[in-house]
């Protein structure tokens, strides 16, 4: 239900989606539903929308347990050559 309201706001909403942004990326992260996050993460850095450095610890966290660390370190790059 979250990404479909999430999508339907990016449709409808030019502005005030980061804290938002930030919130599903949790929220998919903690209902154990990692790929749909990193997803989401990679979808919101290509469009502009400010992640939090505390929300891509916890992607973090959760990559490195399943072994996927290079998939963080690549999120990383794209999101430090956005700011």
């Amino acid at each position: 239900m979250g990404l479909k309201v999430w999508r339907c706001m990016i449709e409808s909403y030019t502005c005030d989606l980061d804290e938002t942004g930030n919130l599903l990326v949790v929220g998919l992260r903690d209902m154990n539903r990692l790929p749909e996050a990193v997803k989401c993460t990679e979808d919101m850095i290509e469009r502009g929308i400010k992640l939090n450095s505390a929300t891509l610890t916890k992607l973090k966290q959760s990559l490195s347990k399943i072994g996927k660390s290079f998939t963080y370190e690549e999120l990383l790059s794209k999101w430090k050559s956005q700011s």
